[in-house]
C-alpha cells in the first residue's frame, strides 16, 4: 500500500496534469484566412502528460487530421482554455528566424510579446503583473523628465 501511495505521489509530482489536453482554437494562414481547429496542448509521456513547447511548433487537428505547423507555415494561432485566451504570432527573434510569441499586451501602436527560454525543462517567463508594473515605472520616469 505504501508503495502505491509513493508511486501515485511521484507520478502526480513529476507530471503536470491537464483537465484538457487540447483546446478549441484557430490558426491564421499566410493568406490571412482564419481556420478553426483543435490545438493540442499536451502529450502523453512516461510520467503522465507534459506540455508541448509552442514557440516553434503547434500541433492542430483539422477535419480529423493532425498537422504540425511552424511559424513559417502560419502567421498566428490561438486558443481559449478556462475562459482565458492565449494568442501567438510568428515574429523574428534570432537571426531572422521566426518563433511563435505569446501576445501579452496588444495595442493599436505597440504590442508586447513573451518569448520563453527553455533550459533543462525549466521555463523562464515574466508575469503580466510584472510587465505592467515595469511599464508603469518606465512611463513614470519618462513623464517626470
Amino acid at each position: 500500500m505504501r508503495t502505491l501511495l509513493l508511486l501515485f505521489f511521484l507520478t502526480s509530482f513529476f507530471s503536470k496534469s491537464y483537465a484538457q489536453k487540447d483546446a478549441d482554437g484557430y490558426t491564421v494562414t499566410l493568406n490571412k484566412d482564419t481556420v478553426f481547429v483543435k490545438i493540442i496542448l499536451a502529450h502523453k509521456s512516461f510520467l503522465g502528460f507534459r506540455d508541448y513547447n509552442l514557440d516553434t511548433l503547434v500541433r492542430v487537428i483539422n477535419n480529423g487530421e493532425t498537422k504540425m505547423l511552424t511559424p513559417n507555415d502560419i502567421q498566428a494561432f490561438g486558443y481559449s482554455i478556462r475562459s482565458k485566451n492565449y494568442d501567438y504570432k510568428a515574429k523574428p527573434i534570432k537571426e531572422g528566424r521566426l518563433y511563435f510569441l505569446e501576445t501579452k499586451i496588444s495595442g493599436s501602436n505597440t504590442s508586447l510579446y513573451q518569448y520563453s527560454i527553455f533550459t533543462s525543462g525549466d521555463k523562464v517567463s515574466v508575469t503580466r503583473e510584472k510587465i505592467q508594473k515595469d511599464i508603469k515605472n518606465i512611463l513614470q520616469e519618462v513623464n517626470s523628465n
